[in-house]
This record gives C-alpha cells, sequence and structure tokens, in this order.
C-alpha cells in the first residue's frame, strides 16, 4: 500500500468518524420529547403479559370521523432499545394496526396544533417500526392476541429490526 493511499484510508476514517458523530447528534431525536425516562422493553412486556391490543391502546381519537384508540398508559408509553433509541408505543401499535396513512394524516394534523411535534424522528421511528411489526407479526396476534407483548418483545430485541431505520 502506497503512503498516498494510506493517507486516503486515514481521510476516509476521518469521514467515517464525523459521520458517526453527526448521527449521534441525531440520535437525541430519537428519544421522547417530553423528558420521559421511558421503561425497558422488558418491564413492557412483563406488564402487558397476557394482555391483548385493545387492553393496551385504549382510549378514542379521531381525524376527519375516522375513530381509533390512542392511549397507553405513561409508565409504558416510551420503551428504552438497547440501541439507545425510544420507541413510542402509541404510535407503535396505532399506526402498526392503522397503516401508514394514519400516521402520516396524524403528524399533518399536528402541523396545525402542535408544529414542535410534528414530524418528530422518533414518532416516524415508531410508525415504520409498528408497520413492520405488524406486518411480520399479524398471523401470530391473529392466532394468539393475548402474546402481543411477548411478540413486540421479540421484534424490538432484534437488532436487525431496531437499527434498519
Amino acid at each position: 500500500m502506497t503512503i498516498e493511499r494510506e493517507r486516503e484510508g486515514v481521510r476516509d476514517q476521518g469521514d467515517q468518524i464525523r459521520a458517526l458523530a453527526r448521527i449521534k447528534a441525531r440520535e437525541k431525536f430519537y428519544k421522547n420529547q417530553y423528558g420521559d425516562p421511558g421503561t425497558s422493553l422488558e418491564k413492557f412486556k412483563d406488564n402487558y403479559w397476557g394482555q391483548p391490543l385493545n387492553q393496551i391502546v385504549t382510549g378514542k381519537s379521531s381525524f376527519f370521523g375516522y375513530s381509533f384508540p390512542n392511549f397507553v398508559d405513561p409508565t409504558y408509553r416510551f420503551i428504552n432499545l438497547r440501541n439507545g433509541r425510544q420507541v413510542d408505543v402509541t404510535h407503535f401499535l396505532v399506526v402498526g394496526t392503522r397503516g401508514i396513512l394514519i400516521g402520516t394524516a396524524n403528524e399533518i394534523k399536528q402541523l396545525i396544533s402542535s408544529p414542535q411535534s410534528a414530524f418528530y424522528p422518533q414518532d416516524l421511528y415508531s410508525n415504520k417500526l409498528g408497520v413492520i411489526f405488524f406486518n411480520s407479526y399479524g398471523a401470530l396476534i391473529k392466532q394468539n392476541p393475548n402474546k402481543i407483548s411477548l411478540y413486540i418483545y421479540w421484534f424490538l430485541s432484534n437488532p436487525m429490526n431496531i437499527n434498519k431505520y
């Protein structure tokens, strides 16, 4: 390897280090903006063990006449992941079951009502993971609805799922 080639490698490594620093700086946007410390994935699983989806997400919200559940116990609303990010369980479950269109519509609604929350990266991350989760585990959930907290645990424990986005 030539000296020039080695210098290129160092420069590339420096670029990689700077890129990682930029990513790390953005990671704060993958935690909730409310300062909630969140809960562990294990505590979430144990708390909702044996409960179906409609006992995890309750309450009602509506958008242009379309009504859907929208409330998760605040103690378990944010799950801390092993990659340092948090998942907003409300976004994860509501958008996961209702589709990305509802998630996008909700973000547009937030542009009007609370712009600082609209299109927050953690919400979009939670939306995306929720859709993928229900696409992957939907059949299992239909067969065993009371095991949804276990399926969520499996899905969010897998680095291939949580580090993809």
